[in-house]
């Protein structure tokens, strides 16, 4: 395998070479490998922050558009603070692999990575469908709330007529 040399404040490392990411991760890749010894949570909130200075350092270089880099420096910044994380997602959840999450963790997992892209549009197609009630009510609160928020358009797909005239604005039902 071809390899290419990396710096960052550590030292040098080799990355390989048709990999399109750095020194950084590649530390990280070394470090813990996939296993069953999940990330520490003081490491996770160290990888936020370092995208956050990234994302700053870039827009200062032109690299980052100013918007753009305020949108990734917002959704770092809801990532660590705890109160403010709109999905509830508990920040020592980070640490767990997908099968160690619960049906309704994993959602809010992906409730998470589509909110930090900051759609203007956002298509959930039955993200409560699989979920046992108490955990879909619990959900349907966080996404109103959520919905509140946005300012992007969201179009919510359900079979379950209550929860597209709690959720919804406005209905369009297709046969």
């Amino acid at each position: 395998m071809k390899m290419r040399i990396e710096k960052d404040s550590m030292g040098e490392l080799n990355v390989p070479a048709e990999a399109l990411y750095g020194a950084q991760t590649q530390r990280a890749i070394n470090n813990f490998p996939i296993s069953d010894e999940p990330m520490p949570e003081a490491f996770i909130r160290s990888l936020i922050m370092i995208k956050a200075a990234a994302a700053r350092a870039n827009e200062k270089l032109e690299c980052l558009s100013p918007e753009l880099s305020q949108a990734i420096q917002n959704a770092c910044d809801e990532l660590l603070n705890d109160e403010q994380l709109m999905t509830h997602f508990p920040v020592d959840g980070l640490t767990r692999f997908p099968r160690e999450l619960s049906g309704g963790q994993r959602q809010r997992v992906g409730l998470m990575r589509a909110l930090m892209l900051r759609p203007e549009v956002l298509l959930l197609d039955e993200p409560l469908g699989a979920l046992d009630p108490m955990i879909r009510a619990n959900l349907q609160r966080d996404l109103k709330a959520i919905f509140e928020t946005l300012e992007s358009t969201v179009l919510f797909v359900t079979h379950d007529l209550n929860e597209a005239t709690w959720l919804g604005d406005s209905i369009t039902l297709l046969r």
